[in-house]
């Protein structure tokens, strides 16, 4: 059984707008929240126009005729989307609405985020642990100073919605003076950050540069950690599902799926592993990569050097042609010391070579010493001219069949 609000069924209809008096702010409850076209008030409320509006409840407000139980509110902010979820609380306001300008009385509600009841980035949705039945009472902890929700396992008895599903390991960023981070629901974060030498609790990017320097820290998904989901932790690029950070002097210990620099002879520019450099760079790290150019070129370009690992194999695939244009290339090898041949070259010195190797071979097949053949060239000179003839026939025309057709060099 679900402990929340009344459900869509018990919600007045025509929802009418209660009038608290003696105040244009105040908390309410939330109901529910008209997330697409499936709301049963989806059209009655405007269609698409609707999205994100909320039903709600005045909360702690005595003696509520039908009229003020369940009434709607609107984002206050147009371009967030952080809608709260069921039987949280947040801030409602009255402010004019679109009518305003011929009825200058009309007004609308309006609601801010969600009310940080918890200090919880998962969510905030409180009920009186008296409403809640005995397995659930033990969650709600009181302590000095106030009350903590401490989730210890997967489970709760509070209505949040069709489709929110409250977990115990979900953990907050911990914050350093002067960080500005956004946090989701389900550990995804950007953190605005920088430098921060000897802070009580450690991070792994400040251990060079100095304090103050920039870091930017974008994440999706957390890793998997032994301690109680409300204790705070902090990023790990190795550990959490998908990464990106964007650094100015910071070293970041990012260890590579592949580290192999067999390509590389010693005097090749040093190409320095991720975890040691320390100057601005930006670095993706997850399950997999995918960089995807639906309608032009993907450009790869440095400075330096571009170097391609993979525990395995690496592909190139063309449909048209494959390029490489450089001074030197090496093949199997960065200690490869042959030379490839030039195919056209070659075969143009061979057609020489077999036009010398025809007059030959005749001149075998009816050598004479005097008036006596010489049974040993005579006997060769057949077989050379059919050999000839079947080399000759691999090196005629413009496109010889010693040669491919795909592969070319300079």
């Amino acid at each position: 059984m679900k402990y929340g609000l009344p459900g869509i069924s018990n919600i007045v209809s025509p929802i009418s707008t209660p009038k608290i008096e003696s105040s244009i702010l105040f908390v309410g409850r939330v109901a529910d929240v008209i997330l697409d076209n499936s709301h049963p008030l989806f059209n009655e409320k405007g269609g698409w126009n609707s999205i994100g509006l909320l039903i709600f409840t005045p909360n702690n407000v005595s003696n509520l005729t039908p009229d003020r139980v369940n009434t709607v509110a609107k984002p206050l902010f147009p371009n967030i989307k952080l809608y709260p979820l069921i039987n949280e609380l947040v801030t409602i306001v009255s402010l004019p609405n679109n009518e305003n300008e011929t009825s200058p009385s009309s007004f609308d509600y309006y609601y801010f985020p969600p009310i940080n009841i918890w200090n919880s980035q998962h969510h905030n949705a409180v009920l009186y642990s008296s409403t809640l039945p005995p397995s659930q009472q033990k969650d709600y902890q009181q302590i000095e100073g106030g009350s903590v929700r401490r989730v210890a396992d997967d489970s709760t008895e509070i209505n949040l919605g069709s489709t929110f599903k409250e977990r115990s390991n979900i953990y907050p960023l911990l914050s350093y003076e002067g960080d500005y981070i956004l946090e989701g629901r389900w550990g995804n974060s950007i953190r605005f950050g920088s430098t921060v030498k000897n802070p009580s609790i450690k991070n792994n990017w400040s251990d060079d540069g100095e304090e103050g320097d920039p870091i930017t820290i974008i994440r999706n998904g957390q890793r998997n950690l032994s301690q109680p989901g409300w204790e705070p932790t902090i990023e790990d690029i190795n550990g959490d599902d998908s990464s990106i950070y964007l650094t100015s002097t910071q070293k970041i210990p990012l260890f590579p799926a592949s580290n192999i620099k067999d390509s590389f002879a010693n005097t090749d520019d040093k190409l320095e592993d991720p975890q040691v450099y320390k100057r601005n760079q930006i670095l993706l790290n997850s399950g997999r990569l995918v960089l995807n150019a639906k309608q032009d070129s993907l450009i790869l370009s440095s400075n330096k050097t571009i170097h391609l690992s993979a525990n395995k194999e690496i592909h190139l695939d063309s449909s048209i042609r494959t390029v490489i244009n450089t001074g030197e290339l090496y093949l199997g090898s960065r200690q490869a010391n042959e030379r490839l041949v030039l195919g056209d070259t070659f075969v143009r010195e061979l057609q020489k070579l077999v036009t010398s190797l025809e007059g030959l071979a005749k001149a075998c097949t009816t050598a004479q010493a005097g008036p006596y053949p010489v049974s040993s060239l005579n006997l060769i000179g057949p077989s050379l001219e059919a050999s000839i003839k079947d080399l000759k026939g691999v090196l005629s025309g413009p496109n010889p069949k010693i040669l491919s057709k795909d592969v070319k060099t300079k």
